[in-house]
């Protein structure tokens, strides 16, 4: 007897400017943060640079994927933890957006670290893997002062990462973006080093917050992830270099198919307060100081352990 269940209905999808219709009522809800923000971050990288990338070379933490010329990476060296990460790492502890920060507690603090610590800063490629923490502090700062307690999740709004910074996601976007005919990725290298992109994960300039009520960020895909992007670049590529790698280049394609953001409306009240960044860069400047002597204590136990 012949199933007649086994292929869905062809359900009917929205056409370009059915979803470009969509898209126009969500962009004015859209949060980013202020330019001068991102500029203090990439200013701030920049008088650093020397020496913190030869700190993350010592620990066996390739530079490049977090601090390329004047990058936005908030926090050098922290990366998503991912499929090939340990997940006795996180499968403890909601942890302090510090990483359970022992050295900012007590300056006597001895390499007695909990298992799950000791992985997250054993990961390769990393200082530290981190559960989606890190991303929040900057915003928490210079919005309430504080680097932890409620974030816009509180209030209705999630966190969108706009380009992808691990190698699955990129491959899964390029897949897609192919599928669907749209070719923008097509001039990306197929073959970088694996955590190219690490430093995107707390990337100032690749970071804003969407509504929830409207869509997740895991939507971010085709033309929306495209538009916004653009309007990121349009914000802070003057500012900062938005991707390492020299693949900035990219956000300048044009093609028939791509939306512009001029023809968008925007929220221009950006967020946050640029008098709290001294304070926000000294701190994260003791967070970099902090997980390098955290990583190399756990390397060292390793090497003692052999």
């Amino acid at each position: 007897m012949t199933n007649n269940y086994t292929h869905w209905n062809e359900w009917d999808l929205p056409n370009d400017e059915q979803l470009k219709a969509f898209v126009k009522l969500v962009t004015p809800y859209i949060k980013w943060l202020s330019p001068d923000i991102v500029k203090s971050i990439a200013d701030f990288n920049e008088q650093h640079r020397t020496v913190w990338s030869a700190q993350l070379n010592s620990v066996g933490v390739p530079m490049e994927s977090y601090l390329w010329e004047r990058s936005p990476c908030v926090f050098p060296g922290v990366r998503r933890h991912g499929s090939g990460d340990k997940p006795s790492a996180f499968k403890d502890a909601k942890r302090k957006p510090t990483g359970v920060s022992a050295l900012e507690k007590d300056p006597h603090w001895t390499p007695s670290l909990p298992q799950h610590l000791r992985e997250m800063y054993r990961q390769k490629a990393s200082l530290a893997t981190d559960d989606n923490s890190y991303p929040y502090e900057l915003w928490r700062y210079v919005v309430r002062g504080v680097k932890s307690g409620p974030d816009p999740r509180n209030v209705g709004f999630h966190l969108a990462h706009l380009f992808p910074h691990n190698d699955y996601t990129l491959k899964q976007l390029r897949d897609s973006s192919e599928k669907s005919g749209d070719h923008w990725l097509g001039g990306w290298p197929e073959v970088l080093p694996e955590y190219s992109f690490s430093g995107l994960y707390t990337s100032a300039a690749n970071l804003c917050f969407i509504p929830a009520e409207l869509m997740r960020p895991t939507d971010l895909n085709g033309p929306l992830r495209r538009l916004m992007l653009q309007k990121a670049h349009s914000l802070y590529g003057d500012v900062c270099n938005m991707f390492p790698h020299g693949l900035q280049a990219l956000l300048h394609k044009e093609d028939e198919k791509q939306w512009h953001h001029t023809e968008f409306s925007w929220d221009e009240r950006f967020t946050g307060d640029i008098g709290r960044m001294d304070a926000f860069n000294s701190y994260r400047a003791g967070e970099f100081t902090n997980l390098i002597a955290q990583k190399q204590i756990v390397l060292a136990g390793e090497s003692v352990s052999e």
